[in-house]
Order: structure tokens, then sequence, then C-alpha cells
């Protein structure tokens, strides 16, 4: 039987709010501003495999060890090697909300539009820049996003610069979310045969 301690939404949402220390804030700000150096495609694409390590390390943490060395989950053409099978796998488990999973998903598919497009492909035209509206269209009421937003002082309706902010957000929540979760444990059933 398997038994988990995976915190709500709300008891890691508190976290996520204590834990924005002085020094994870600093840490995040250098971050934006390292994607910020970057071009559009490359700031995507190096975001996104982020984003996909980041997932692996939180599905890594809770799920029991893998005795052998070769991982039947995670290695190439396993169940969990995708983004997308990371994803929706957290997502049923409880760890990631709706709004999350469907940014990170519009995030996959604004990479696979920037890699489609030509080498100087841009996150201000073309379905790249559809995504980028949508998504911002998704997460404009979300209070988490406007508190951290409002942390970076950047005022820009510039797509790139949004989508940038956007990528640390994602990138700082789910960093918490994987230094806060708690793994899953096997516990033997105990199993009473007298009568």
């Amino acid at each position: 039987m398997l038994e988990t301690n995976i915190s709500s939404l709300n008891e890691r949402e508190e976290k996520f709010a204590y834990r924005m220390s002085e020094r994870i804030l600093d840490e995040f700000k250098e971050f934006y501003h390292e994607y910020s150096k970057e071009s559009d495609k490359a700031a995507v694409i190096m975001g996104i495999e982020k984003l996909d390590n980041l997932l692996f390390q939180i599905l890594n943490k809770i799920l029991i060890p893998n005795p052998s060395q070769k991982d039947d989950l995670f290695d190439t053409d396993a169940p969990l090697s995708t983004f997308s099978s990371k994803i929706n796998l957290c997502y049923r488990l409880g760890i990631l909300d709706n709004l999350t999973t469907k940014s990170l998903n519009l995030m996959k598919r604004i990479k696979a539009d920037m890699i489609s497009e030509k080498a100087n492909a841009s996150l201000t035209s073309g379905a790249a820049a559809d995504r980028v509206r949508e998504l911002l269209s998704n997460l404009n009421y979300n209070q988490e996003l406007i508190e951290f937003v409002q942390v970076f002082e950047v005022d820009s309706d510039d797509p790139g610069v949004r989508y940038r902010l956007l990528l640390v957000f994602f990138i700082t929540k789910l960093t918490i979310i994987r230094d806060t979760i708690s793994p899953l444990y096997y516990k033997d059933p105990k199993f009473n045969l007298s009568y």
C-alpha cells in the first residue's frame, strides 16, 4: 500500500510566500536576468529544459527509488521520458494544480512553435506570440503570479519579457514544490489471519 504526504495547494501557497526569502529572491532575479540576455528561442528552449528537469526531480523525490541502474520510468522511450508525461503525472498525483498544468502545456507548445520557426524565431510574432497571449490571459487573475511579477518590478507589455517572467515564476514554483514535497513510501499491510 502506498501512502503519501503531499501538501495541499493551500499549504504549498503559504510555504511559497514564506520561502521567498531574500536569498531565493536574489537567485531568481539573477536567473531572470540571465534569461533576458538570451534570444527568445534560446530562452524558451533552455527554460523548458529547466522545467522538465524540475519535474523529473519532483517525481524522482516522491517515487520509491529504482533499485537497478536502468530506470524504466525515466529513460529514453520510457513512460516518463517526455515533458508532457511528467506534467500529466504531477497533475494526476495532485502535485500541480489545473492552471499550472495548462500553463506548462502551453509553454511546451510555445517551444514547439519556436523550434519549427526560422532561426530568428520570436515571441512577439507568429504562433508563439499567440500562445504567449493565451498563456498570459489564462494567468491574468492569478494572485500568486501578480505578487511575483510585482517583486521583479518589470513593467512591460513585451511578450518576450512577460514570457521570461512566467518562466521564472514557474521555475520558482516548481523549485519550491521540489524542496517542500515529501516522498511516497511503501508500507507493508498488516495481515491479521487469526480468527
